[in-house]
């Protein structure tokens, strides 16, 4: 498998991030796909620890700040 076959993808249905492969026949359609929601995220927390900021730049060339915090428990 090659880096440029696979993509990723965000489900507005299910708010996940899938990564996988596109269908040749149907562009549309994954020919495979797994959910790697908490690998992605667990990447980006130590890409951009917490209390921190981190300029990107998508392929358009626009500039976003991606910022994490940590959050007190939820409270039941």
């Amino acid at each position: 498998m090659k880096l440029e076959e696979l993509h990723i993808c965000a489900s507005p249905l299910t708010d996940r991030l899938y990564l996988g492969t596109v269908s040749k026949r149907d562009r549309g359609a994954w020919a495979s796909k797994v959910d790697f929601t908490s690998k992605f995220i667990a990447a980006l927390m130590d890409w951009t620890p917490h209390g921190t900021i981190r300029m990107v730049t998508d392929n358009h060339g626009n500039r976003y700040e991606i910022e994490v915090r940590k959050l007190p428990p939820e409270q039941a």
